[in-house]
């Protein structure tokens, strides 16, 4: 009796091992690592074969594998995405640019007529006397009432002539302002011209100019340009004055 159950139990094995062997289906799913799924499909057709479906864009086509027989490999179609224009660019225009025009030459200036009013020169002498000791000013009058034009004057000598018996000393100097400014046309004007501290006025011939105090005269001389020619003005003699 145990036999013949050891023998059915046998023949029942084999018979298991036998089905399994025979083939029965069988499905599995894979990922292939870029998002597309590969499809295993048992079949008893030999060397049969299958296109796989389109993957996304950018993706690898699907892959079917054939059954145990002699599977058919199938590769899947590439579908590759269309690429994404690049934006166009543009550059704006450079500015123009504009230079203006230079200004008109200024009006030629007619002459005039400079001659001197009046001066008040004086030798400062005190018990320090500086190199230079004259200190003062001069009006000149500039007159242009018969001009048909606007005219002006510019000074281009001043000086101081002293003389004392048989001594003679002229003292050279500069002033300010050196010019009459514009004269209108049909106009006269009067200017005040300063002798400046710096720079010292120089001195050619008898002694310094503290030596004509007591009984020295001196004359003053100044020399224009007007129009393009020389002019020339002089007031004096006078009493040379003095401060102690």
């Amino acid at each position: 009796m145990k036999l013949d159950i050891l023998f059915s139990c046998g023949i029942a094995l084999a018979i298991a091992v036998t089905a399994t062997q025979s083939g029965c289906g069988s499905d599995s799913n894979e990922s292939d690592g870029t998002g597309a799924a590969a499809s295993t499909n048992s079949s008893s057709n030999s060397g049969g074969s299958n296109s796989g479906g389109n993957t996304s864009q950018g993706g690898a086509g699907g892959m079917a594998t054939g059954g145990a027989a002699s599977g058919g490999a199938a590769t899947g179609g590439n579908a590759a995405g269309g690429t994404t224009g690049s934006g166009g660019m543009a550059s704006g225009g450079s500015g123009g640019s504009a230079q203006g025009g230079s200004g008109g030459a200024p009006p030629k200036l007619g002459p005039v007529i400079p001659s001197l009013d009046k001066h008040n020169f004086y030798a400062n002498c005190q018990s320090q006397v500086p190199l230079d000791p004259i200190n003062g000013s001069f009006s000149a009058k500039y007159d242009n009432s018969k001009g048909a034009t606007a005219g002006n004057a510019k000074v281009t000598s001043s000086k101081l002539t002293m003389t004392s018996g048989n001594q003679k000393l002229v003292w050279s100097f500069p002033v300010v302002p050196l010019t009459s400014g514009i004269v209108p046309a049909g106009m006269a004007s009067t200017v005040s011209h300063n002798k400046p501290q710096k720079p010292n006025g120089t001195g050619q011939g008898d002694g310094s100019p503290c030596n004509y105090c007591k009984e020295g005269e001196w004359s003053l001389e100044v020399q224009w340009e007007t129009g393009g020619k020389p002019a020339k003005a002089q007031l004096g003699p006078s009493k040379v004055s003095c401060v102690y």
